[in-house]
């Protein structure tokens, strides 16, 4: 008989034997056909053999990706509740950077591709948020205990953990008595390893590589790990020691386009003083007018902004993690002490060319006339009432084309340390006490600077032929004039008009701290009889999370567009050193821009990343706000300053309104039964429990009232609630799931 024992170590160095491996040969191996050889022996008729128990058992130790499954397979077998499992021997042989991205292995989880749920336009390269079963209301732990951080919703971000330090990843998709409440969508329990999970001594380091082929650059990452066990006379000692560092440079191009807006012949339009579209009237059955060739009384879609953007990305992820065990010679208690800092950094370099999003506002839907140069290769075509090509032609002063930069730098520093006391007095009752504190904390700096053509010409200056008959869109621009700083082949009524200039810039500063102390005490006795175990439990935490954060108030007009003296002071053609050229000849692999435009003028990212001191030294050169700089002695006043120059300000950049301070306290109680009978014989296995939650919320923050101007006339009701100074809520929630 042969006797299959798992073993999902990676490297481990016994008392009575030595192993070591180099992690690639053993991913190697994991990969090749696994080889069992067995003692074969002549079977009865019914195919068991009576064992001998003084016989020799031969042992076949399995390890690699086979081995991780069988692993993770009996945990989920034996779960309690519904689970998935995710072993360390799993994240490290799937090329996944990340704890969100293996758990995208997981059935039922997926992640976001985006940089953000509000932000579709701005793509992640690796995965973001994750998603049970199609909901957001994820609930995160860290061995089993409240994960919190610095993040605006106090969640912790799983791409800023480094996976080499997990031993597994559990995925609760079921909410049982005994479990903390707030995961409606289920629970991920990042598990790190301990001292006691092997008996051998441990002795790991890992070294690989990743090769982005659109930068042409190749990153490195590395993790060791050192653990081992001492028996004493007084008691068992353990201890171990991990860390890891990660480097991740990629490449991201991306595609989008804007709304599509109806257009037909029935429209009726809004128009200025002197017959200009500047709207749609409310009983306009469509958007815009008619295109070239459109039957009369039809509908046609059209798209009223592109976007193409190519951004650089620079991961970083530093983590460490320490433990301590002790138990005594009997190991009726446990003492566990452990340490785990977690610092990760994104920095990200974007180039984006067209229109600014601007939803659906009246003048966009007129904001585009539109051509068909079949006989030149640039047909108008439509595919059930929706344009599929054509040429595109901006008209429209409130829709300028962009060519933008934009920098962001975030980081994310988490610290947790814990507590844990295991009490077995009596073999049948177990008692496990946990403290826990966490310290947090995160920055972000998010600028951007736009390159901007006046929207009535970019007709002139910037047409395009619109593809989208194919898999992808694909965008030929059509006139050279933007390939050279200048001026618009059309003039304006009151002189000539760049090209291209500075034409505005915005900046957003965050910074948040958090901490988190968080006491857990659980009481497990077995049973005989239906009811094989009873659990009680108490769980108590109070966290505070103070959030400074800016968003994108500061919008600033550098060279103003509506004004021209403005304009002509930040432009290309005058102001060549606030420019740099990009190629974009291998963007999107050559699969979406055509022709031979394909290289741009884009603010230098120096600027833009120096944005508050930019924005300074533009007033004294006269780029930025040229006639309030000029006016000024070269010093800009008013809206358009950096934040830490505006006024009101109590902490550093950040006025009152910007800070807001939140401290969430809770309380929750459980019981919980387990059963195990056969009825019929049915086997039935399950648990019943009962939870008390108390929620208290306090938060504070500030009213940010609209101009005088918009408050109401005196006595009505809208301008008596604008004289409230403040507003103060409380929360005080109790509630009780039954499972």
């Amino acid at each position: 008989m042969s006797k299959l024992v798992i073993d999902s170590n990676k490297y481990n160095t016994g008392r009575t034997k030595t192993r070591l491996s180099l992690a690639i040969s053993y991913a190697l191996l994991g990969l090749c056909p696994l080889l069992l050889t067995a003692q074969t022996s002549q079977q009865n008729d019914s195919d068991v053999k009576p064992i001998n128990k003084d016989e020799s058992i031969e042992v076949i130790e399995v390890t690699g990706i086979r081995g991780s499954i069988y692993s993770a397979q009996n945990l989920k077998r034996y779960a309690d509740t519904v689970k998935d499992v995710i072993t360390a021997s799993d994240i490290g042989a799937l090329p996944d950077k990340s704890v969100t991205e293996a758990l995208q292995r997981v059935p039922g989880v997926t992640i976001e591709r985006f940089a953000s749920s509000s932000d579709p336009k701005h793509y992640a390269d690796e995965g973001t948020g994750v998603l049970i079963r199609g909901l957001d209301r994820v609930r995160s732990e860290v061995n089993g205990r409240d994960a919190f951080s610095a993040n605006p919703s106090g969640g912790l971000s799983y791409e800023d953990f480094p996976a080499e330090l997990l031993g597994a990843v559990e995925v609760v998709k079921n909410q049982t008595a005994d479990l903390i409440s707030g995961g409606i969508a289920g629970t991920v329990n990042l598990i790190t390893r301990k001292p006691f999970d092997s008996t051998d001594r441990i002795i790991s380091f890992n070294a690989k590589a990743n090769y982005s082929d659109f930068r042409d650059e190749t990153t490195p990452s590395f993790s060791a790990l050192f653990s081992d066990n001492w028996e004493t006379d007084a008691g068992k000692f353990g201890f171990l020691i991990a860390g890891s560092q990660s480097e991740y440079k990629t490449r991201g191009d991306g595609i989008g386009l804007g709304n599509f807006h109806s257009r037909g012949d029935s429209f009726i339009p809004t128009t200025d003083q002197w017959g200009g579209i500047i709207g749609v009237d409310p009983s306009s059955p469509v958007d815009g007018p008619a295109l070239p060739g459109q039957p009369a009384a039809s509908v046609w879609h059209v798209p009223v902004a592109i976007h193409m953007s190519t951004a650089t990305n620079d991961r970083k992820r530093t983590g460490f993690t320490s433990s301590l065990q002790w138990a005594n010679n009997d190991e009726t208690i446990v003492a566990t002490l452990e340490h785990i800092n977690s610092r990760a950094s994104l920095e990200w370099n974007e180039r984006q060319i067209g229109q600014a999003a601007q939803g659906f506002k009246g003048f966009m839907g007129s904001s585009q006339n539109w051509m068909d140069h079949a006989e030149n290769g640039y047909p108008l075509t439509t595919e059930n009432g929706f344009v599929t090509s054509g040429i595109a032609l901006g008209v429209s002063p409130e829709t300028p084309f962009f060519y933008r930069s934009r920098w962001n730098y975030n980081e994310n520093t988490v610290k947790d340390t814990s507590f844990k006391l295991t009490l077995k007095p009596i073999d049948r009752l177990t008692v496990d006490f946990y403290y826990q504190h966490i310290d947090s904390e995160k920055s972000l700096q998010n600028y951007s600077m736009s390159g901007q053509t006046r929207g009535n010409h970019v007709h002139v200056v910037s047409p395009y032929f619109l593809d989208m008959r194919g898999s992808r869109p694909s965008v030929e621009f059509l006139s050279d004039n933007i390939l050279t700083a200048g001026w618009s082949p059309n003039e304006d009524w009151n002189g000539p008009v760049p090209n291209l200039f500075l034409g505005s810039g915005m900046e957003q500063i965050e910074h948040n701290t958090a901490k988190a102390n968080s006491f857990k005490l659980d009481v497990n006795y077995e049973l005989d009889g239906t009811f094989t175990n009873i659990k009680s439990g108490i769980y108590h935490s109070d966290k505070d999370l103070t959030v400074r954060d800016t968003a994108y108030e500061g919008w600033s007009a550098i060279g103003t567009p509506w004004v021209q003296d403005d304009r002509n002071a930040a432009s290309a053609v005058n102001r060549p050193e606030l420019f740099e050229r990009v190629d974009f000849s291998d963007y999107y692999n050559g699969q979406v821009l055509q022709g031979n435009v394909n290289n741009f003028l884009f603010p230098r990212m120096e600027l833009v990343k120096n944005y508050a001191d930019s924005l300074r030294q533009g007033c004294k050169d006269g780029w930025h706000n040229a006639t309030n700089s000029a006016a000024n002695n070269g010093i800009c006043t008013g809206t358009y300053v950096p934040y830490t120059d505006k006024p009101n300000r109590v902490e550093g950049p950040y006025a009152a309104h910007n800070i807001s301070a939140t401290n969430e306290k809770r309380t929750e109680f459980y019981v919980r039964g387990d059963f195990d009978f056969v009825a019929q014989d049915i086997p039935i296995i399950g648990n019943v429990g009962l939870r008390y939650v108390n929620y208290k919320l306090a938060s504070t923050g500030a009213l940010v009232q609209p101009p005088v101007s918009k408050r109401g006339e005196p006595g009505t009701s809208l301008n008596t609630v604008m004289q409230q100074p403040e507003y103060k809520r409380y929360y005080d929630l109790a509630g009780v799931n039954q499972h």
